[in-house]
């Protein structure tokens, strides 16, 4: 199956096997977060995988009825650090967690 291996600094983090899924996304994002610590508003990197089984319809900038999402670890990153995303075959990958998104 096609798959996307995520690596940091060079060390694999995991396989997200695309082949399974009617949609795949790799996404790295800056969030600000909020803490009850004193101090100011701490802020990190961090790269994840999503996938998405049994998406119904897509429509442009809407997806109507979304199937049964799956996530893989969100990993936390550092200044300096190196994200790989590279598209490989390979007969297994790194299972997900399903959610729940509550949307329908």
């Amino acid at each position: 199956m096609v798959a996307l291996e995520i690596a940091v600094n060079g060390e694999r983090a995991y396989v997200l096997g695309v082949g399974e899924l009617e949609a795949a996304t790799v996404s790295i994002q800056w969030a600000k977060i909020k803490t009850n610590l004193p101090g100011p508003t701490q802020g990190r990197f961090s790269v994840h995988g999503f996938g998405v089984k049994g998406v119904a319809e897509i429509r442009v900038g809407d997806m109507v009825s979304i199937g049964t999402p799956f996530m893989w670890p969100q990993i936390a990153l550092n200044v300096g650090d190196e994200v790989t995303i590279r598209v490989i075959e390979t007969a297994a990958c790194d299972p997900g967690s399903e959610f729940p998104l509550g949307i329908s």
